[in-house]
């Protein structure tokens, strides 16, 4: 049976979406094609028929990612004053909220996959990377700073703080990991 390109587009679209989630919940390691395919409502046969690996699938994961992160920014910052820009960034990255998202950012939950799996991930988690760190460049210079290992920095400290925001054991710890970044991060660009 020949399906519609519309169809096909909507099958890996549903494909993608179910391995984002994957990937948050258990990293590149814990993706299994049976489980995304599942979580798809979709057979193996699909799977195969968009993706030649589960490394090719999630490549592409985390490169669509990378756009979809460099949208939702524009989204949040466009009008804003440089500081409220820088504020708004901030305040949505380390937010429980962001943490819970199941549409947040990739790059604490891939971090040790992206060097295990190797190849196209590690590439793809490289991009993501590197979108965000081009993003909070973008705030850092229109602040007017003039530092150029001020975003790479920042955003280390980001990833980093959801990443073990997202290990707490409890609520008010993973609110005192997030709350304590957020102020940092504040405060070294004159803000807070």
């Amino acid at each position: 049976m020949r399906y519609s390109a519309e169809h096909k587009a909507q099958t890996r679209e549903k494909l993608l979406e179910a391995a984002h989630r994957a990937l948050h919940a258990g990293g590149a390691e814990g993706l299994g094609v049976a489980g995304v395919t599942a979580d798809a409502g979709l057979t193996h046969g699909a799977f195969y028929a968009h993706f030649e690996s589960k490394e090719a699938l999630v490549a592409e994961t985390v490169s669509r990612a990378s756009v979809r992160m460099r949208e939702r920014f524009v989204q949040r910052t466009a009008g804003l004053s440089p500081a409220d820009a820088f504020r708004a960034q901030i305040d949505h990255y380390l937010s429980p909220a962001h943490l819970e998202m199941m549409a947040g950012c990739l790059l604490p939950a891939l971090s040790n996959d992206a060097v295990r799996v190797g190849g196209a991930v590690r590439d793809s988690y490289e991009q993501n990377a590197e979108t965000l760190v081009e993003l909070m460049q973008s705030l850092v210079d229109g602040l007017g700073l003039n530092d150029p290992h001020l975003a790479r920095s920042m955003t280390a400290e980001m990833v980093g703080a959801l990443s073990l925001a997202s290990a707490a054991h409890d609520e008010a710890h993973t609110q005192r990991i997030l709350e304590a970044s957020h102020d940092a991060l504040l405060r070294r660009v004159g803000l807070a």
